[in-house]
């Protein structure tokens, strides 16, 4: 009995994420009530409440799930065209997500410029993120990186994150202070500084 309301719970959320995301697409997390997103869901206002605790909340849970879905993305995309110099791979990975936010401009909409970390602080320190346990690994083979505390790698990793993310919206959306193919080279030198 547990496992099945465990798994109808689970639905409803996942109900409630969709729901939003398809009217934060459409008309902007702005334009998007609570009461919108429960009846394209099909669930009763007060259940909401049971997952969310506003419009901000799930707008982060979108956040931090569209995050982690890009970056295991462009992770497995970077296993298919691995280079010889793990900086490269670096700066591989950094491009697919710029790429994808080119393509998907809507999605970079309702993220905005929270595209960073989606995991819990705790989770990362735990090693129940394992994407990030990954990308820890690969920066780890750098080796200006090597026998660096683990506590540099991951502020380095959340803020290359985070840079790529604020300046993919600045670039793409409000066009500032260049078209994003002229701020790539500038990104990228950015990233191989910060990985010398």
């Amino acid at each position: 009995m547990g496992l099945i309301l465990d798994a109808q719970k689970s639905a409803k959320r996942q109900a409630l994420l969709d729901s939003a995301y398809d009217l934060f697409l459409s008309q902007g997390a702005e334009k998007t009530s609570i009461s919108d997103i429960v009846t394209r869901a099909g669930i009763a206002k007060g259940t909401f409440y049971l997952y969310f605790h506003d419009k901000q909340d799930i707008l982060r849970a979108l956040t931090a799930r569209i995050s982690h879905q890009v970056m295991s993305d462009a992770l497995n995309f970077l296993d298919k065209h691995l280079s010889p110099n793990p900086t490269d791979n670096v700066i591989a990975f950094v491009d697919y997500i710029v790429e994808f936010f080119k393509r998907e401009p809507f999605v970079l909409r309702v993220i905005e410029r929270n595209f960073s970390w989606p995991s819990l602080e705790k989770d990362i320190r735990s090693g129940a993120d394992k994407l990030y346990a990954r990308l820890q690994q690969d920066l780890c083979n750098i080796p200006s990186l090597q026998n660096r505390p683990t506590e540099d790698i991951f502020r380095l990793l959340f803020s290359l994150v985070t840079l790529v993310g604020s300046m993919c919206y600045s670039s793409i959306i409000e066009n500032r202070p260049a078209p994003i193919d002229d701020m790539k080279p500038v990104i990228y030198d950015i990233i191989r500084k910060s990985l010398n």
